[in-house]
């Protein structure tokens, strides 16, 4: 009976552990980096195929100022909505340049002024 108890006990805290994760997923998954281009209907296409609209933050406004076609670096926060799934951008990174700032940042904002 004593075996029983134990055994009921991890599954509930099995079942709580999972049920956290599960909703607490989208929370911790924090921000990723994505190579990929900007299509012709101003949407980023990762390089594995995803495509994801552009939240209208001011990096993102003003990556699709860049042209289509473009290859870009993308950092940001992925929001999942339905069947949309749209990119927050932080910044982003034209082509391979891995020497100047991320464009859409303060650091490259005051390299361009200067």
């Amino acid at each position: 009976m004593r075996i029983m108890s134990c055994y009921r006990a991890a599954v509930f805290l099995w079942i709580i552990v999972f049920f956290c994760l599960t909703i607490l997923s989208p929370v911790l998954a924090g921000q990723r980096t994505f190579s990929g281009f900007i299509n012709d209907q101003d949407q980023f296409e990762s390089v594995k195929g995803e495509i994801y609209e552009i939240a209208d933050t001011e990096a993102g406004i003003e990556l699709l100022s860049e042209p289509v076609g473009s290859t870009v670096m993308v950092t940001g926060d992925v929001v999942e909505d339905e069947e949309i799934n749209f990119i927050v951008v932080e910044s982003y990174t034209l082509g391979s340049s891995s020497t100047s700032p991320p464009v859409g940042t303060e650091e490259a904002q005051r390299v361009q002024t200067e």
